[in-house]
């Protein structure tokens, strides 16, 4: 029997790592870590699909092209250069693969867009409902290039200088198309008055 005073060795428990920025996880993949993809694959998932989503349609190869966007990143982390962030990337690499797709001709027949999060408040008015799936079904007929710069810059945030840089257009072509798809939207929801 153990005497009173006598202590029981307390377990060491190491201090969690610190979790590993973005840019690391880049480089680490660039090196052929699949645990870094996978982190990267958590992180940003979500603003992928949704972006795909919004560029293509709720079709069921978002889900496909979604894996491509992230089987891509291990090919491609050796190329990035930081000069934008790491979510950012994702999507102009998820963009390109759209656009591949699209040219490619394995576009598939669109259903309406539906995007959860940017949906009104269920206790918003009826017209608003009503113009916010106007505008939906709007973005998703505008011409691949013009959907492309409104979903990047304006829903996704995406500065204009990086998603230029990222899709390999001029800043200006990109400023066009984002102006031009602006108008036709605006002219679509609100019946062409100013």
């Amino acid at each position: 029997m153990r005497s009173p005073s006598a202590t029981l060795p307390l377990p060491v428990i190491a201090p969690a790592a610190p979790a590993r920025s973005d840019r690391e996880l880049v480089k680490a993949c660039a090196g052929g870590d699949p645990e870094a993809l996978g982190v990267l694959f958590d992180r940003h998932q979500a603003r992928v699909h949704r972006c795909l989503t919004r560029l293509v349609g709720r079709r069921a190869d978002v889900d496909d092209l979604v894996q491509a966007t992230f089987l891509e990143v291990m090919t491609a982390a050796g190329r990035f250069r930081g000069e934008a962030q790491v979510s950012t990337w994702l999507v102009a690499i998820a963009a390109n693969l759209a656009r591949q797709q699209l040219r490619a001709g394995k576009r598939l027949s669109h259903e309406e867009v539906d995007v959860a999060d940017d949906r009104p408040d269920p206790r918003e008015t009826a017209s608003r409902r009503q113009m916010v799936s106007r505008l939906e079904r709007e973005i998703e007929h505008l011409p691949h290039l013009l959907r492309e710069a409104f979903v990047l810059c304006d829903l996704e945030q995406v500065r204009c200088i990086d998603a230029a840089r990222l899709l390999g257009v001029p800043e200006g072509t990109l400023a066009r198309r984002l102006h031009d798809a602006r108008m036709r939207l605006r002219d679509a929801v609100t019946g062409g008055a100013r």
